[in-house]
């Protein structure tokens, strides 16, 4: 009898991560979900998104986390003079790659008034407030790069 070799090299591993178009409840409820295989769209005409995603021996944690934040517009109701002291919200999109391969997707919102508007610093600051939250989300998201053998 002849020993086989046995590969002990880890394998890429592949699922799918459900992005929501928002809009519907229940396309929303599977946000972010990962699936091992394709999954099905839940009804008729639904524009969500299945990321193909995989982790494993590929992804190098010395990379970090990618994080991609664009400003999207606000909430600024159309038609209306406001006045300098009322507030809106500024809205970031952003995309998350996670060193071992997953990504989230999804907005953030910064506060601010509109005289802060006219202020190129404050957009610098409500920018800066917004890449701090979605590293937040990260932190909280993202699996930690796991630790080498003990020698």
């Amino acid at each position: 009898m002849t020993d086989t070799p046995t590969d002990t090299t880890p394998t890429q591993t592949e699922e799918y991560s459900w992005q929501s178009s928002g809009g519907c409840e229940r396309c929303d409820s599977m946000q972010g979900r990962l699936y091992p295989e394709e999954p099905g769209r839940p009804h008729p005409h639904c524009n969500c998104t299945r990321d193909l995603v995989g982790y494993g021996p590929e992804f190098d944690c010395e990379l970090g986390n990618l994080i991609q934040l664009e400003h999207a517009g606000s909430n600024h109701p159309a038609g209306q003079l406001p006045d300098p002291d009322d507030t809106l919200e500024l809205v970031y999109d952003y995309r998350i790659t996670c060193n071992d391969g997953f990504v989230y997707e999804g907005q953030v919102m910064v506060e601010m008034t509109y005289a802060e508007l006219a202020d190129l610093d404050s957009l610098d600051a409500a920018y800066e407030e917004a890449f701090d939250m979605v590293e937040s989300i990260a932190d909280d998201s993202c699996r930690p790069c796991e630790q080498g053998p003990v020698a």
